[in-house]
């Protein structure tokens, strides 16, 4: 296999890791939000999850004629701090 054909994106290490030391802190949040976005396909009162906006996560929920807006704040650093 000549050199050409060894170079890989795979095998290359990337410029900076800042993105990745900062996703860091988002990680257990972005599970959280994964969860409810699955409550989404299921509970059909949950009409919408946002990210980032007012709070970690804010759900937008359908109780019936009202809209219920529920913050959502993620917080941990580690699992044992649940």
């Amino acid at each position: 296999m000549s050199n050409q054909q060894s170079l890989s994106i795979r095998n290359l290490s990337p410029l900076e890791r800042g993105g990745v030391e900062a996703r860091k802190g988002f990680e257990f949040q972005d599970h959280i939000a994964a969860g409810f976005l699955i409550d989404l396909l299921v509970h059909s009162e949950l009409l919408e999850v946002w990210c980032e906006t007012h709070d970690d996560i804010t759900l937008i929920w359908q109780e019936t004629s009202d809209l219920v807006v529920e913050f959502v704040q993620v917080k941990a650093l580690a699992l044992n701090q649940l």
